[in-house]
């Protein structure tokens, strides 16, 4: 069979190398020169033998604050005193969460996220600097499964509708949850990627 992985990121040409090992003829695409420039190049997760913990994780905040005091913890940060990043991770957190969620944050929880501000930051310009067009997208011919959480902000709404009607084989499925739909209703977005594998 052939396939064409998109995003030669980790988990692209992780899928490319074991779908080739499997005998399938493998195409890896992706829009910068080389790979693991995006989201790869300073991805974030907690992985360890046998458990990989993903940031989002319920209780992880509290976990990284720990870590920032011991000598020999998984992650180790250096987090600035800049209060135009603190400014900026209210916002963003309040973006997601609806106004006064920043303030309502326990502030070990706020310290956390303050610790790792600069790469959320860093992810964000990655992804409001991409200049795909929606030609481009368009050319996208492989079968797309976009989900998206009907409580999520109505721009980010916008743009999984948007991206649905510009790739030709997308299917487009809403969940009744927010931004974090994948660790709050992780049972149900499961079954939709299993199900959506399963049918290509």
């Amino acid at each position: 069979m052939k396939v064409i992985v998109l995003g030669a990121g980790v988990i692209g040409t992780a899928c490319a190398y074991y779908l080739s090992k499997a005998g399938h003829e493998v195409t890896v695409i992706d829009r910068r020169s080389g790979p693991a420039l995006e989201t790869s190049f300073g991805n974030a997760g907690g992985v360890c033998p046998g458990f990989a913990g993903p940031w989002a994780a319920p209780g992880m905040p509290l976990k990284v604050v720990r870590w920032l005091f011991a000598q020999h913890a998984p992650l180790m940060l250096r987090p600035r005193l800049d209060l135009r990043q603190w400014q900026w991770l209210a916002a963003f957190v309040d973006w997601w969460n609806g106004d006064g969620a920043w303030t309502r944050l326990p502030e070990a929880t706020r310290a956390s996220f303050r610790a790792l501000g600069w790469k959320v930051f860093q992810e964000v310009i990655s992804l409001t600097s991409d200049r795909t067009s929606r030609e481009e997208y368009a050319r996208i011919i492989a079968p797309t499964l976009i989900m998206g959480g009907r409580d999520s902000p109505l721009p980010e709404r916008r743009v999984v509708e948007k991206l649905g009607a510009t790739l030709p084989h997308a299917t487009v499925m809403f969940f009744n949850a927010g931004h974090m739909g994948p660790v709050s209703h992780a049972s149900l977005v499961n079954a939709a990627i299993a199900a959506h594998l399963s049918s290509v």
